[in-house]
């Protein structure tokens, strides 16, 4: 007589179940890590703008700085007591997260006075890998946050 199988057992069930899962959670990290929203980075950049007038104010320091590409990198170059942001010796860089750009209104270079002053006022926009876009806003008086839309609009 033969002896033929017409279904899987429980054993084999699971263990098809479990490997299923795993993938599926590795393609939703994967795509969660390579799809960046600008409402990610804005919060980066925010917070690190912030530290920046932090630690300008307890040196007593002032600092500029701009939105550069390099190649098909984007980032945000800063100098300490320069306005010369366009040298290309940078104190301090903070590299766009990959999938993500930063432009600034007109190039504009941004210089910030330990007197917790910006010299003038203008936006960020940041591009996420879905398309999305969020504006850092900085205000002459030394205020950063995100908004959805431009402060010129």
């Amino acid at each position: 007589m033969q002896n033929k199988r017409r279904a899987f057992t429980m054993i084999e069930l699971i263990i098809a179940s479990a490997i299923l899962a795993g993938v599926g959670v590795v393609a939703a990290l994967n795509l969660k890590l390579t799809n960046q929203t600008a409402q990610r980075e804005a919060e980066r950049v925010t917070a690190w703008l912030n530290r920046q007038t932090q630690k300008a104010d307890r040196m007593k320091q002032s600092f500029s700085f701009a939105a550069i590409k390099i190649g098909d990198n984007y980032s945000i170059a800063m100098k300490w007591n320069d306005n010369n942001i366009n040298s290309s010796n940078y104190d301090e860089i903070l590299n766009a997260t990959p999938g993500c750009k930063y432009e600034i209104d007109n190039n504009k270079t941004f210089t910030y006075n330990f007197d917790q002053a910006f010299n003038l006022g203008g936006n960020i926009k940041i591009t996420g890998s879905d398309e999305s876009i969020y504006y850092v806003v900085i205000s002459s008086d030394g205020r950063v946050r995100i908004s959805a839309v431009s402060a010129s609009e």
